[in-house]
């Protein structure tokens, strides 16, 4: 699909808006600051992203802080991205059919399909190969999920994951990350109700708190103390 999206997509639309301001153009001051060993400026270019927040600017800008700033690496990592997605629609196919215990052969067609259909989508085959940033939102979201299926209560580490996953998600789209946290705090409140009729709620209060913590220190570091 990569390969196909690479070989057809269009290389002379011109950028709107939102991937000119938002995207590129943080990208290439972080890039240009990068290559001229500036690293104060380049976190400065970081902190200039007000509307849309960092990590797909600071993705881009990093790649071409190697290459140098390009339109063609630019929709490249796009397309690069929404494969990404498909692999992780694979897996939360996956993750979820084992959570109900589908069997093997069963889990083969739902993940196998789900791939299928991200790859025939037409709307992903249009933005895949622009800088909006709906498909590394969509990336990242897919993965989050993953993440948060995959938690054990006996591997800390698995929250941890988690929640940064989220975090991540959260400062590449705001409302977006908006929309999955009120997602994921009904799953997590209702996996609280029934460990208090299992009378394992103590453990749930560690967990809670590793979830949230990588989310709670990125926005104190980008909301009240933008260091350095």
């Amino acid at each position: 699909w990569i390969t196909w999206q690479l070989l057809t997509g269009a290389e002379d639309t011109t950028w709107g808006r939102d991937e000119s301001q938002h995207a590129e153009l943080p990208a290439a001051r972080i890039a240009l600051y990068l290559r001229s060993g500036d690293l104060s400026g380049a976190l400065d270019a970081l902190h200039s992203c007000t509307q849309y927040p960092f990590v797909w600017p600071a993705l881009l800008g990093l790649v071409q802080a190697l290459t140098g700033p390009s339109e063609a690496v630019a929709r490249v990592m796009g397309v690069l991205l929404w494969g990404l997605t498909m692999v992780g629609a694979h897996q939360l196919s996956r993750s979820a059919g084992a959570r109900i215990g589908m069997g093997e052969r069963e889990l083969g067609r739902a993940s196998w399909g789900a791939l299928a259909l991200c790859g025939a989508s037409p709307l992903a085959a249009a933005y895949a190969g622009t800088l909006f940033h709906a498909v590394p939102s969509a990336c990242a979201v897919v993965w989050t999920l993953v993440a948060w299926l995959r938690r054990d209560p006996g591997r800390p580490r698995t929250d941890l994951l988690a929640g940064l996953a989220f975090a991540l998600v959260f400062f590449t789209k705001f409302n977006y990350g908006l929309l999955l946290a009120a997602i994921l705090t009904s799953d997590f409140l209702f996996e609280w109700i029934m460990a208090a009729r299992a009378g394992t709620a103590r453990q749930i209060g560690g967990r809670a708190l590793r979830l949230v913590s990588p989310g709670l220190l990125l926005c104190g570091w980008w909301f009240f103390l933008p260091l350095p």
